[in-house]
């Protein structure tokens, strides 16, 4: 029976986060949009860029990955108008906001209770488990009027960087600013279900652009081809081959499937400034990241004990943090690993503990199956061999 267990830290190793450097930028731009298995048909593969961003733990708005530690999503959901007056208020606690921070088309947008949500994908064999990921910075880059709802966009950026070894994980591409939008243009929205239960996450949605009256130039329209669920939906255009953001809705029009879009274009020169995603895309297939295999160690046979000396170390070590001052679960929990036992769709990953440099807890059941009892690739379990001990 092969049984392999996976180190989780490997999967997870989240790099900390800061604006992108021009080499950061320059291979963005050469991977971006594009998705590794040009035959994939599920919306999984079609869409990996597409997240989500929390807010207090319960509620999920549609963002999409534009950078390996930006996320970039409609100003809407973090900010709201308040009824019958010139005010704005927070989403998250609702609690008013001072306009006067909003300057240069540019306001802080507080972090304390957003977290990203990596789990959109809802195929677990490609995106596995990701922790929510804390927000180190988010900014609302639009105009400043209260007299108005919210036309602007909110870009985030991660405490950590979408780990260097996720196979998963694609940023669309930023749009040039010489690229148009013309009316009965065909796009698609990608976004994630405001339902985490929900079977399938991610929703792809025809999307037709539309004439329509607008109080700025930053604003168009577009109809899709049913009511959609959540705060916003993000705009998808293919451009040179590669899938580009170039809208988030900001608000309903008179029918719910006609919405009202934020053009991302607009917005490149801050979203430079801020993120440091800068370059032009370049044009070119997919490129493969080269991406060494996770760390599995197959179980042995044979027992072998701690020595003396051993038993000495792992208890002077055993659980103390890596990393104690950070909030993410990865960092606080870094004994958490998997025991992988296979099935006809792959592996099954089942959650177990690292008690010591060699040795590791999982219950039971992650070996056995059906009674009686026999192991994953069919072979009976001997039950004279079970000894109380």
């Amino acid at each position: 029976m092969r049984l392999l267990i996976l180190l989780v830290g490997c999967l997870l190793s989240f790099g900390f986060s800061q604006k992108l450097s021009t080499a950061e930028d320059e291979e963005r731009s050469k991977t971006c949009g594009r998705i590794s298995n040009q035959n994939a048909k599920t919306n999984d593969e079609l869409s990996p860029w597409t997240v989500r961003i929390q807010i207090k733990d319960k509620h999920f708005n549609p963002a999409t990955l534009v950078s390996k530690r930006h996320i970039l999503s409609s100003g809407s959901i973090v900010i709201g108008k308040v009824a019958n007056e010139e005010k704005w208020k927070w989403s998250m606690n609702g609690e008013e906001i001072d306009m006067a921070n909003c300057k240069d088309n540019k306001m802080e947008v507080p972090t304390e209770l957003l977290t990203v949500d990596l789990v959109a994908c809802s195929n677990h064999f490609l995106c596995p488990w990701r922790p929510e990921v804390p927000i180190r910075s988010a900014h609302y880059i639009g105009p400043c009027d209260a007299k108005s709802s919210p036309e602007g966009l909110l870009i985030v950026e991660m405490e950590r960087d979408i780990p260097e070894d996720s196979e998963y994980f694609t940023p669309a591409c930023i749009p040039e600013s010489d690229i148009s939008i013309a009316i009965d243009e065909q796009l698609t929205s990608h976004k994630a279900h405001i339902d985490n239960n929900q079977n399938i996450v991610i929703e792809m949605l025809p999307t037709t652009i539309i004439a329509c009256s607008t109080p700025s130039d930053h604003l168009f329209c577009g109809e899709l081809s049913k009511c959609p669920e959540g705060s916003t939906s993000p705009l998808i255009k293919i451009v040179d081959g590669v899938d580009t953001v170039v809208g988030f809705s900001v608000y309903y029009n008179d029918e719910c499937k006609k919405k009202t879009f934020a053009s991302v274009m607009h917005y490149k020169q801050q979203l430079c400034d801020l993120t440091g995603i800068c370059q032009k895309t370049s044009p070119g297939p997919y490129t493969p990241k080269q991406i060494p295999p996770p760390t599995e160690i197959s179980l042995s046979n044979k027992f072998i004990k701690l020595t003396k000396s051993e038993d000495v170390a792992n208890t002077e070590s055993c659980g103390k943090p890596t990393n104690p001052g950070s909030s993410l679960p990865i960092d606080l929990t870094p004994w958490t690993v998997n025991v992988n036992t296979p099935n006809d769709n792959g592996y099954i990953y089942n959650p177990a503990t690292l008690i010591s440099k060699r040795h590791v807890v999982v219950a039971a059941f992650a070996l056995f199956q059906d009674k009686p009892a026999k192991y994953f690739e069919g072979t009976a379990v001997d039950l004279s061999k079970c000894q109380n001990k």
